[in-house]
């Protein structure tokens, strides 16, 4: 079971904002996948009698033994919960990164000026964007819009102003 957004039963986490979102919480993810997997594989492997968990393959909802014999997740599951010293297969984890991954892009935009009044006029705006595998395409859009509109606001300007806090 996965909770989310529940404060109370997730700890306090200051987020993964914007483009690391999928990049720091999937790591994340990953890695209590993993530490569950691993899990599963001990219990397995102490229920088949085989000494060596990382033998124990993980298949078709059964994890099975090099000779052949298997039990299910199911039996795995109420084995470790309820027969067999009462402990609850979960993993959990953290992750920060010391980088984010860095997308690529290119963005045109085909503008109409009024030499009179200045007005700046945005006609077409193009964006092309490699931002690896879109795990959910929809926020992907969202980003890509965003970022479009982000990196459109100060392209009319020959400069960006800036002040003693950094660029306007």
């Amino acid at each position: 079971m996965i909770y989310s957004s529940d404060t109370d039963v997730t700890p306090f986490d200051t987020g993964a904002y914007a483009s690391s979102t999928t990049y720091i919480s999937g790591t994340a993810t990953k890695k209590a996948a993993e530490a569950v997997w691993w899990q599963i594989k001990e219990r397995a492997a102490k229920m088949l009698g085989v000494e060596v968990p990382c033998t124990i393959e993980l298949r078709d909802r059964r994890a099975w033994a090099p000779s052949g014999e298997s039990v299910s997740l199911e039996e795995v599951a109420l084995n470790s919960l309820h027969q067999d010293e009462q402990h609850q297969i979960m993993g959990q984890a953290s992750y920060v990164s010391p980088e984010s991954p860095p997308p690529w892009a290119a963005q045109f935009a085909e503008i109409e000026v009024d030499v009179e009044t200045g007005q700046v006029t945005a006609k077409k705006l193009v964006m092309a964007i490699d931002c690896g595998v879109a795990i959910n395409p929809i926020t992907a859009s969202g980003q890509r819009e965003g970022a479009m509109m982000q990196g459109g606001r100060p392209a009319p300007r020959r400069s960006s102003p800036s002040t003693r806090l950094g660029s306007a």
